[in-house]
């Protein structure tokens, strides 16, 4: 179902025809955008990100979802997610099994319960 969906937003946003500026601003407007999406976002863009408590990470499938078709959006980001680890260890984590993550993502039968199980695992040890 993601995947389904991050390849028909490939074929609608080709990078060759709109900017990344053009095509933040449609998902600004039209996305389904939470706090961890919007902090990928604000570190690709060089802002601050005011956080209370390093609340900003995925916490569940939902927001790993949004940050996922953020990424959908902006292609151009996804080799730059290792430049979340400095938001807090969270993302340091999530970042470093990102891939494992967005793969379970795509099973269509248990994708978020299994992806939001492994995030509670992997983010239980860290402060």
């Amino acid at each position: 179902m993601i995947k389904a969906f991050l390849n028909r937003l490939k074929r609608r946003n080709n990078p060759k025809r709109q900017t990344i500026e053009q095509r933040l601003g449609y998902w600004l407007a039209n996305g389904d955008i939470g706090a961890s999406s919007l902090a990928i976002a604000a570190v690709m863009l060089g802002a601050e990100i005011q956080t209370r408590r390093g609340s900003c990470h995925p916490h569940d499938s939902a927001d790993f979802r949004r940050c996922v078709i953020l990424l959908g959006y902006i292609p151009e980001w996804r080799d730059r997610l290792p430049e979340m680890r400095k938001v807090n260890p969270c993302w340091g984590v999530l970042v470093q099994h990102w891939a494992k993550l967005e793969a379970m993502l795509n099973d269509h039968k248990t994708g978020s319960f299994r992806v939001s199980r492994a995030i509670r695992e992997l983010l239980s040890g860290v402060a």
